[in-house]
């Protein structure tokens, strides 16, 4: 029978690679927001009749009408805050989406597909709330393709708090298809922090801001004995080689020549 409250029933993807098969008068009802994608290859086969559907929350997104569905093909409801936009020729098949915070304030957004059909381009979005999203990046699409490819942009600018990504596929005709949506939690980026910690061979202090040109670094040994000091420009990360510090913990005294403030950062040599 049809869902009774669409709003309430839970949200169903199905995905199509072989073939579904309708009985006379056969109907399948899904909640709002569902999605069925038919892979290549996939078929939803007609029955001959005029009398059954697919039904996404209260609309009607395929009715038996003595024709073949075959993929590439995708359904939904055209739930737009979901980058659903009513049925078409499946364009693209995420596979995955993932976050890596590679150093402090920043993030690597790695996504990758399985299927693309002129696919044009990802727009890469982010969001604080899920309901206002800005495009961050462009990336360019393989275009066609039925292997797995992988893509990533690199978001240096998050925002304090917690940021929430999704990847949105542009294809030649200019729909889109949007992937899942990746979270991630950044802390405050007022402070100078050191990364990776432990070091091996490179040390990395970052500053979100830059740093104030002029600005004194000096390293101490664990008992107190002075190693080296810089004078930094005005980048957001200031490097310097580490190979000839002895393994062990080192004080790292950053001094703001400007307001004469001074942070100690502990920092281990592997």
């Amino acid at each position: 029978c049809p869902v009774t409250n669409p709003a309430l029933t839970p949200r169903l993807f199905i995905f199509v690679c072989g073939t579904i098969d309708f009985d006379a008068s056969g109907k399948l009802y899904l909640g709002c927001q569902s999605a069925i994608q038919i892979w290549p290859g996939g078929t939803v086969l007609s029955s001959n009749g005029n009398s059954e559907l697919i039904q996404i929350g209260t609309k009607v997104v395929w009715r038996d009408n003595n024709q073949n569905l075959t993929g590439p093909y995708y359904l939904n409801d055209g739930c737009q805050s979901l980058g659903c936009v009513g049925q078409g020729v499946l364009s693209v098949q995420f596979n995955s989406l993932r976050l890596v915070q590679s150093q402090p304030y920043k993030l690597d957004v790695e996504w990758s597909t399985s299927f693309e059909l002129q696919s044009v381009r990802f727009a890469v979005e982010r969001s604080n709330d899920q309901q206002n999203w800005e495009t961050i990046g462009v990336v360019p699409a393989k275009g066609n393709s039925q292997v797995v490819q992988h893509y990533s942009y690199t978001d240096s600018r998050p925002k304090a708090g917690v940021n929430f990504y999704r990847v949105r596929e542009i294809d030649q005709s200019g729909q889109s298809l949007i992937s899942d949506i990746a979270r991630a939690t950044i802390e405050s980026k007022d402070e100078i922090s050191l990364y990776p910690n432990p070091v091996k061979d490179q040390a990395s202090l970052y500053c979100q801001g830059g740093f104030q040109n002029g600005t004194v670094i000096k390293v101490f040994n664990q008992n107190g004995a002075f190693v080296q000091q810089f004078r930094t420009g005005n980048p957001d990360v200031f490097k310097w080689d580490i190979r000839d510090y002895k393994p062990g913990l080192y004080l790292l005294q950053i001094q703001d020549m400007n307001t004469m403030q001074v942070k100690t950062i502990k920092m281990i040599r592997q």
